[in-house]
């Protein structure tokens, strides 16, 4: 293995964590024995822990410790002269001005190592017989995550909690949470959190699907970055709605290009746009972890915030036992996911057969299907619902629908009003329409002017 490493900065690093022993202590959570190459390093480091955790930090008390243990000294270093080396970490480290700078050094130099390693784990495991393409993926994403993201578990004090909260005050609403631009949806969840698992549910035809294309195509249109795995429609089905919902030319007129010059040209103008916005689709996975290896390769290539799924129940999971626990294996996955990528993970799901055959059509979260296992993971769940699909499936007027919030773990809950254009399979904000109407009042008020 190649050697990244800077031997006099390691004996820097603890040389100083010997001298000034607060530097212990305030970067205890940064620092651990892998940023060391060197074996003695390393043994030296396992000895100024094991002084800490029981007296003051200093040369007579980590030299003490040393000499007890001698005997767990690595082999190649028996010979070497205990208080000498330590003698010589102190000289090296006459001030502690340079400690983060140094720590920084060793922490790049550890994320070299762990790199080519886990570079050379692959070439590796390429050569067998027995190589697995979803394995080395799936191994290859978690290492490349966690060198990038280089983190250690930090306990917090109430202090580091105040000034967390007071940083969060100082960033817009827009840095904290990913908005749908969805006005009545913003206004009872703010917008999505970072790491929050969203499930959109709703029965057969009630238009889960076009909600999602909604927000999609709000969040590209402000730069946002998005993924989507569609299992149910193809690339360019779903491209077909898209243009749709930005056009407002109905989708079977640009499937099958029955759309006049005005169309046309609203469907290029659109095409214009989407060629600047960044968003990524897949139809193509199914398989749980290749939807996971999917998620991530997007995060660290290039930077997704958000990753819409339509939908959950069509994911394959390989796990033991029966389908209920396939999707609560699932569902747990996927929370998972947006923590650890600290992204947003919208799913879409299906509800139980029980809702069509009750009086009372409005879904509830016992309604979701298969699991209430998605319940629990899920940090918001919103269902979608049109009176009106019950009352007269073949009305083609925009009809009044609701938006509901049934769990808000951060948020709380509510009801968002909203309209649904059937002909277009559009959900249209309420704040939208009245606006529409009031700009055609407005020129129909002008038309009547003599001037």
């Amino acid at each position: 293995m190649m050697k990244f490493n800077n031997d006099n900065i390691e004996k820097a690093v603890l040389g100083s964590l010997i001298s000034f022993n607060n530097l212990y202590y305030k970067h205890s959570d940064a620092i651990h024995r892998d940023l060391f190459l060197d074996e003695f390093n390393k043994w030296i480091f396992d000895m100024i822990i094991t002084t800490a955790s029981s007296s003051k930090l200093d040369i007579l008390t980590v030299t003490q410790q040393a000499m007890d243990n001698a005997g767990t000294m690595p082999r190649n270093y028996k010979d070497v002269s205990i208080a000498y080396e330590l003698s010589e970490m102190i000289n090296i480290s006459s001030s502690d001005l340079n400690f983060d700078e140094h720590l920084d050094i060793l922490k790049d130099l550890s994320s070299r190592r762990k790199l080519y390693s886990s570079c050379k784990t692959v070439t590796d495991m390429f050569s067998k017989d027995s190589f697995n393409m979803d394995k080395a993926i799936s191994y290859i994403t978690t290492e490349l995550l966690e060198i990038g993201n280089g983190k250690q578990d930090k306990e917090k004090t109430a202090k580091d909690c105040i000034e967390l909260f007071n940083a969060e005050q100082k960033k817009e609403l827009s840095d904290v949470v990913l908005q749908t631009d969805f006005k009545e949806i913003d206004e009872i969840i703010g917008g999505f959190e970072y790491s929050d698992l969203v499930i959109i549910a709703g029965a057969a035809s009630m238009g889960k699907t076009s909600l999602a294309i909604i927000m999609l195509k709000n969040m590209i249109l402000k730069s946002d970055k998005v993924g989507v795995i569609s299992l149910e429609m193809n690339d360019i089905q779903l491209m077909y709605r898209l243009l749709s919902v930005m056009t407002d030319v109905p989708f079977k007129r640009i499937k099958w290009k029955t759309f006049d010059n005005v169309e046309k040209v609203k469907v290029r103008g659109a095409i214009s746009r989407l060629e600047k916005c960044e968003f990524y689709l897949d139809n193509s996975t199914t398989e749980l972890k290749s939807v996971v290896n999917r998620i991530k390769k997007w995060k660290i290539r290039y930077g997704v915030e958000i990753v819409i799924i339509d939908y959950l129940q069509l994911i394959q999971c390989s796990g033991k036992g029966n389908r209920e626990q396939e999707v609560a294996t699932i569902a747990r996955t996927l929370k998972n996911v947006a923590r650890e990528l600290d992204i947003v993970i919208v799913a879409l799901s299906q509800l139980s057969r029980a809702v069509s055959s009750r009086d009372d059509k409005r879904p509830t979260l016992s309604d979701l299907r298969e699991s209430g296992e998605i319940e629990q993971a899920a940090d918001t769940v919103m269902f979608c619902f049109r009176q009106s699909y019950y009352d007269d499936i073949g009305n083609t007027d925009v009809q009044d629908a609701e938006i509901i919030i049934a769990k808000g773990r951060n948020v709380g809950t509510g009801v968002a009003l909203a309209k649904f254009n059937p002909p277009l399979t559009k959900w249209i904000s309420a704040s939208d329409v009245k606006k529409e109407q009031a700009s055609e009042n407005a020129l129909t008020s002008e038309e009547g002017l003599p001037f």
